[in-house]
């Protein structure tokens, strides 16, 4: 039987602030020859929003993959509120999904679909609730990323900033409890991006919940982290507060975060003479 929003949150353990709810247990990951985890250990905290950075091809987005269950690792392990994903059935993994939002790289909605059947997709499909109860929520997640009148609307008739406001308000429809970020600024003109920026602060100020971004936007980062990881050659080389981050001596943190290449071969260097 499909429950109503409410009787679903009713039924998820609140963390508390702080709480580790996504831990990353020595995990391996290569496709063919090319490692993308090389045994890496990491956690992220409830009421928290970290940003994921590396260049392309780091594994940015496989490591969002991993953590909803959609890529299995080598070895490690992934636990989620608990839970070991490899040991969960299917029907637990995609219980436990539920308790996720996902803003895609490219928005992702779905062009047959006017905005209110996107935004409310998981509604629809989850829950006992009526048409005009969803379409009331929609109008409120609508409200929420700054967006009004525009249900009826087509993708196509959207902008690539409104489409990145309804993919979010898609991503809160649940009231999930860890929002996951991939590349939410890329394709967008700046002005436009630093409004996607405001509005993910603003999601975690009236939600509390747990945010992960993955990115390579520097501005981006600076504006919206509590806290800052690097991913560089299937290992995690950072892992700070966005002061932490700004004061790095390690070069191959600065050659990234300033986009001086130059750095690379002082970085090069420095991890020649440490092997």
């Amino acid at each position: 039987m499909r429950a109503t929003v409410e009787e679903l949150s009713a039924k998820r353990p609140v963390p508390k602030a702080g709480e580790d709810v996504v831990c990353l247990e020595g995990l391996y990951k290569s496709f063919g020859p090319l490692k993308v985890f090389d045994g890496i250990d990491l956690k992220f905290r409830y009421d928290q929003t970290t940003v994921v950075l590396g260049r392309s091809g780091t594994g940015k987005s496989v490591l969002l993959k991993h953590i909803i269950g959609l890529m299995k690792p080598d070895a490690g392990r992934v636990v989620v509120f608990g839970r070991d994903l490899q040991e969960l059935d299917q029907a637990e993994l995609e219980n436990l999904r539920l308790r996720f939002g996902m803003l895609f790289q490219s928005s992702a909605l779905f062009d047959s679909m006017d905005v209110n059947a996107n935004v409310g997709f998981l509604l629809y499909e989850h829950t006992n609730l009526s048409e005009a109860e969803i379409r009331k929520i929609v109008r409120e997640k609508l409200d929420m990323v700054g967006l009004k009148d525009v249900e009826n609307r087509m993708p196509e008739e959207l902008s690539g900033g409104m489409k990145k406001r309804v993919a979010l308000a898609r991503a809160i429809a649940m009231d999930p409890q860890i929002i996951l970020y991939d590349e939410p600024t890329t394709g967008l003109d700046p002005v436009t991006a630093d409004s996607i920026n405001d509005l993910i602060v603003k999601m975690h100020k009236q939600l509390r919940n747990t945010s992960i971004v993955v990115t390579h936007d520097i501005v981006s980062t600076f504006k919206i982290a509590h806290r800052i990881v690097m991913l560089h050659e299937g290992k995690i080389i950072l892992d700070e507060t966005p002061e932490g981050v700004r004061n790095s001596t390690d070069p191959r943190v600065q050659s990234f975060i300033r986009g001086d290449a130059s750095l690379e071969a002082v970085a090069a260097k420095k991890t020649g003479e440490e092997k």
